[in-house]
């Protein structure tokens, strides 16, 4: 799959969905050098789980799918796994469910920690709220 076709994908899967502007961009920098086919694909399962069941959506599934982050009652996590990737999307709601920030989960114990995103994601929803 092109660089070109996924960003188009990415953009699809978002429509109706309020997300920061540095949000893409990070996805797209995750995905570089890896399958983004495989990538979307269970991206577009969890958009679809968030976009029917919002709220519900971490009393519905596992924490292997969605979870509240427990040292930031307002973010929440969705896990997007797939070869070689294990993407955490950092988001919020307020009315509507608000991307935020990702990063992927690979690579040792320092980034498996929320820690580090949680004051990014924080002013990221600042920021939005702001704009609008």
């Amino acid at each position: 799959m092109d660089k070109t076709t996924y960003i188009n994908k990415l953009f699809e899967l978002l429509d109706g969905f309020t997300f920061h502007q540095d949000a893409v961009p990070e996805i797209i920098a995750i995905l570089k050098n890896k399958n983004p086919a495989k990538f979307l694909e269970v991206f577009e399962k969890r958009i679809s789980e968030l976009k029917k069941y919002h709220y519900r959506v971490t009393e519905i599934f596992t924490k292997k799918k969605f979870e509240n982050l427990t040292h930031a009652k307002d973010l929440y996590s969705m896990h997007v796994v797939s070869p070689g990737l294990n993407v955490r999307i950092l988001y919020a709601y307020d009315g509507d469910e608000i991307i935020l920030c990702c990063f992927n989960e690979i690579g040792g114990k320092s980034n498996t920690d929320y820690t580090p995103h949680i004051p990014k994601a924080h002013a990221r929803f600042n920021e939005i709220k702001k704009s609008k």
